[in-house]
C-alpha cells in the first residue's frame, strides 16, 4: 500500500478530512503514475530519516547524560575532600 493510500484511509470523515481527501484523490488522478510512485519513495525516505535524527539525538542526550553525571560525582568527592582537608580554613571551605 502506497503512502498516499495510507494517508486516504487515515483521513476521518469530518467537513476538513473530506476537503483533503477529496484534493488529494484529484491530484492522486491527475498525476502520473510514476510521479506518484517517487513522491511514495520520497515520503518513505523521509520518514526513515526522520527517524535516524531522532535515534541521533537520543544517543546525543544519552552521552551527555553520562558526561553530567561522571561530572557530578567528580564535584562530590571533590567537595568531600575539601571538606576533609586540614589546609583548609572553616571559612574558606563555606565559600
Amino acid at each position: 500500500m502506497h503512502v498516499a493510500e495510507l494517508l486516504l484511509a487515515w483521513l476521518g470523515h469530518n467537513e476538513a478530512d473530506k476537503s483533503l481527501r477529496n484534493v488529494l484523490e484529484s491530484l492522486l488522478a491527475e498525476l502520473p503514475r510514476h510521479l506518484v510512485c517517487e513522491i511514495d519513495i520520497f515520503l518513505v525516505e523521509l520518514c526513515r530519516i526522520t527517524v535516524l535524527w531522532e535515534e541521533q539525538w537520543g544517543s546525543a542526550l544519552q552521552e551527555i547524560q553520562h558526561d553530567l553525571m561522571r561530572k557530578c560525582v567528580m564535584l562530590q568527592e571533590d567537595a568531600i575532600r575539601t571538606m576533609e582537608s586540614d589546609t583548609i580554613t572553616e571559612a574558606q571551605k563555606l565559600k
